[in-house]
């Protein structure tokens, strides 16, 4: 596959990833019921295998690999942070305060993952 088409699709399924996120956050603060969605829980968790589906290709493609790159293995490690304070923003904090805390904290982390996947550096940003 193209390399230019699969990164450009990576990029798309991780921003879409994101609004999901966020729709999903904002469902579990106004109406939790909603999460229970089959369609929804469907197209998340498809969605983020996809991801990681054409993550796992551009790493094949480029021959780069997480013990190898020390951006991209903090990318995946950043990435089971977010997730799994993404998990607490949705499903885990009972108080409101906390899910938003541990939204922001979660929206931090993709920000940060974002830097280093465009400045392919730890610094993320700060480079």
């Amino acid at each position: 596959m193209d390399y230019l088409i699969l990164k450009h699709s990576h990029m798309v399924v991780v921003y879409l990833s994101l609004g999901l996120f966020v729709g999903r956050f904002l469902l579990s603060v106004k109406k939790p019921n909603w999460l229970q969605k089959k369609w929804l829980m469907w197209l998340c968790h498809g969605n983020d295998t996809l991801l990681l589906v054409l993550g796992g290709l551009l790493c094949y493609q480029l021959h780069i690999w997480p013990w190898q790159v020390s951006w991209l293995a903090g990318k995946l490690l950043l990435l089971l942070v977010y997730i799994v304070l993404g998990s607490f923003a949705i499903k885990r904090a009972k108080q409101p305060w906390q899910k938003w805390a541990y939204a922001f904290a979660a929206l931090a982390c993709f920000t940060y993952m974002l830097g280093m996947a465009i400045n392919k550096s730890l610094y993320s940003w700060m480079v």
